[in-house]
């Protein structure tokens, strides 16, 4: 199973995160999840945005 965490804004509008236009995607749950709470922390994206994780396969 991969996760992706997205910021998500007005229930239609998704943010994904990437580096060197490789999109950021996790294996294990645990680590998507540390990923979101980083990002969190960091203030990584407006207070408008929600942060979610999503099961993309």
């Amino acid at each position: 199973m991969l996760f992706r965490v997205v910021g998500v804004y007005l229930d239609d509008i998704k943010v994904t995160f990437a580096d060197k236009q490789q999109e950021f995607t996790f294996s294990k749950l645990k680590d998507a999840q540390d990923f979101l709470e980083e990002l969190r922390k960091q203030e990584a994206l407006p207070e408008n945005y929600e942060l979610k994780i999503e099961k993309i396969s």
